[in-house]
């Protein structure tokens, strides 16, 4: 059975409202798990969300400590092609009003799978999107033993 975690409220109440039942008000980073999982997924472009290398290995470190041995991440990236990483911050805006300003850290796909490694994950790319003419590609990450 798969547990979702979600941090905002409204999407929370929203997905129940939607019929998932097996999903935890929480932040990812702090929430105290009593068990530990085989798989992790992120949906589209969420690592982006970490927004910058330190946030991006907290998560990774994070996520290594509730896998179980040789439990797996699948994730997408939104690969950049001439740089390691690309940081910007974000401010939504709709209807002429602006939302509260975010980091993302946009990443290259060989050294996203660098910076997994030192966190303790083997990787491989698996399905790569180029259709809307920026590339995606689906990562899998498998925690090593160490």
């Amino acid at each position: 059975m798969a547990t979702g975690i979600e941090i905002s409220p409204r999407i929370f109440n929203l997905a129940r409202k939607l019929g998932t039942n097996n999903c935890i008000l929480g932040d990812m980073l702090s929430y105290e798990f009593n068990k530990k999982f085989d798989t992790i997924i992120l949906f589209g472009n969420d690592v982006v969300l970490t927004g910058t290398l330190f946030g991006l290995k907290k998560i990774l470190k994070r996520f290594r400590n509730i896998l179980n041995e040789n439990g797996q991440i699948l994730l997408i990236i939104r690969h950049i092609r001439k740089l390691k990483y690309w940081k910007v911050v974000f401010t939504p805006r709709y209807d002429d009003r602006f939302g509260i300003p975010f980091k993302c850290l946009f990443l290259n796909v060989n050294f996203f799978r660098n910076v997994a490694l030192k966190c303790g994950f083997h990787s491989t790319t698996h399905g790569i999107d180029n259709s809307t003419g920026i590339l995606y590609c689906l990562v899998r990450l498998i925690k090593s033993s160490q």
